[in-house]
C-alpha cells in the first residue's frame, strides 16, 4: 500500500508535518525581529526588547533571547550599546542595521535626560500594557514612516501631535491616542488634550484611510497621583456644566493609565487603568 499525498491518508486527515526552520534561519529571524522592533521605538533596553520581540514568553525567557540576539547585533555591527540614563545598557540601529530594516540610525537617539525618560515611559506602556488589546506606534514610529498614519496626518486631524497611538482590532480600525505626562501642563493644555475627544470622537483621521478616533490614554507615572488629579480637576473645570450624555461620553473615552515601576530603573512592575472623572 503506497501513501505518497496528504489526500491519500486517511482522506487528509493527516498532514505532513510543518518544515524544520533551521538554527541559522531562526537566529536572523530572530535579529530581523529585534531591528525592527529598535527602528519602531528608536531605542530599547534588552528587556523591552524581549516583551516586545517575544511577547508569548516568559520575561525570563524573553529577556535571555534578547540578551543572545542583541550581542551578536553588536558584534555584526547591527546595532550599537549605549548607557541609558536610568542605568544599564539601551540600543540603537547603526547605519548598516538600519540599512537592513529600511530605517534611520540611531546615533542622534536621546538616551538620557527628560526627554529619554518621557520615551522610556511611552514605549514600555506600548510593549507591556498597549499591545495587549490594540496596535501600537510610539511618536517615533509615525515621524519616521513606520506607521499606518504620519504626524501630518494626526496634527491635522486633532491640532497636536500624539505620543502614541493605539489601533484597535475590527474593521472600524478606532485609533486612541497617548498622552505621556511627566511634568505639570497649564489647564488651557489639559483641556486642549480632552477637547480632542470631545470635539472629534469617532472622526475619521485622514481622508481615504479606514481610521477613527476612539479615545484617548493619559499615562503616567503612579507616583505621580497628582497629573491625575490634575487632569480631573481641568475636565471639570471646563465640561462640569456640560449634559450628563457628553460627561459619561467623555468619561468612557479618556483612560488615566498609571504605570507601576520601579524607584530609580524604571523597570516595569504592572499598570491600572481608570476613567476619567468629570
Amino acid at each position: 500500500m503506497r501513501l505518497s499525498t496528504d489526500s491519500e491518508i486517511l482522506g487528509g486527515l493527516i498532514r505532513r508535518p510543518p518544515p524544520v526552520v533551521s538554527p541559522k534561519a531562526q537566529r536572523v529571524a530572530n535579529e530581523v525581529r529585534v531591528l525592527n522592533a529598535v527602528a519602531n521605538h528608536g531605542t530599547l533596553s534588552a528587556s523591552l526588547l524581549g516583551a516586545a520581540c517575544w511577547p508569548s514568553s516568559k520575561a525570563s525567557v524573553g529577556l535571555q533571547m534578547a540578551q543572545r540576539t542583541v550581542r551578536r547585533l553588536c558584534a555584526e555591527g547591527a546595532l550599537k550599546a549605549r548607557r541609558s540614563g536610568h542605568g544599564g545598557l539601551t540600543y540603537v540601529l547603526t547605519k548598516s542595521g538600519a540599512t537592513i530594516v529600511g530605517a534611520k540610525h540611531g546615533y542622534d537617539h536621546a538616551c538620557s535626560g527628560g526627554t529619554y525618560t518621557h520615551h522610556l515611559l511611552t514605549s514600555s506602556w506600548a510593549i507591556h500594557h498597549g499591545a495587549k488589546r490594540f496596535r501600537c506606534f510610539t511618536e517615533h514610529a509615525f515621524t519616521h514612516g513606520r506607521a499606518p498614519l504620519t504626524a501630518k496626518q494626526l496634527v491635522d486631524f486633532s491640532g497636536r501631535q500624539p505620543d502614541a497611538i493605539c489601533i484597535g482590532p475590527g474593521p472600524l480600525n478606532t485609533v486612541w491616542f497617548v498622552e505621556t505626562e511627566l511634568a505639570a501642563k497649564s489647564s488651557q493644555a489639559v483641556q486642549a488634550i480632552c477637547g480632542v475627544v470631545a470635539t472629534r470622537l469617532g472622526g475619521r483621521i485622514a481622508d481615504g484611510l479606514p481610521y477613527v478616533l476612539g479615545g484617548l490614554f493619559v499615562v503616567m507615572s503612579a507616583e505621580m497621583e497628582w497629573h491625575a488629579r490634575h487632569f480631573e480637576r481641568c475636565a471639570r473645570a471646563r465640561w462640569g456644566q456640560a449634559a450628563a450624555v457628553q460627561r459619561s461620553t467623555m468619561s468612557e473615552h479618556i483612560m488615566l493609565s498609571r504605570v507601576e515601576s520601579g524607584p530609580t530603573s524604571w523597570k516595569w512592575e504592572g499598570c491600572t487603568d481608570s476613567r476619567l472623572v468629570i
